[in-house]
């Protein structure tokens, strides 16, 4: 008794078969591959799904965290200008240049 070719529905199974839109193999054989595909395909979904959300709350935390740490960076560089004695103008000249640069990944965020 030969093998009939089964259709599927699984659009990725059809893709990345060899015989276009058929699985070769019985219909027992096509129905336990197609719910291995399909479970590997649900826990690979999720487990990516998971990844780029961790990712996310780490990028988010590391821009709010830089940008924190910019601002208490330029107020207490700027004290410390202000406490040796440097010019007023040059320190506003530090703190605007510092603020504009701060300005580069909150544009990026919004």
């Amino acid at each position: 008794a030969a093998y009939n070719e089964v259709p599927t529905s699984d659009a990725s199974v059809s893709s990345s078969s060899s015989h276009g839109s058929r699985v070769s193999g019985g219909p027992a054989a096509a129905m336990g591959c197609g719910k291995m595909r399909r479970l590997c395909r649900e826990s690979s979904t999720h487990l990516l799904r998971k990844t780029v959300s961790v990712m996310n709350f780490f990028a988010r935390a590391l821009l709010y965290g830089s940008v924190v740490a910019m601002i208490i960076g330029v107020v207490w560089y700027s004290r410390e200008l202000k406490l040796n004695g440097t010019d007023p103008h040059l320190i506003a000249w530090f703190s605007a240049g510092a603020f504009v640069l701060l300005g580069f990944p909150i544009s990026l965020c919004g």
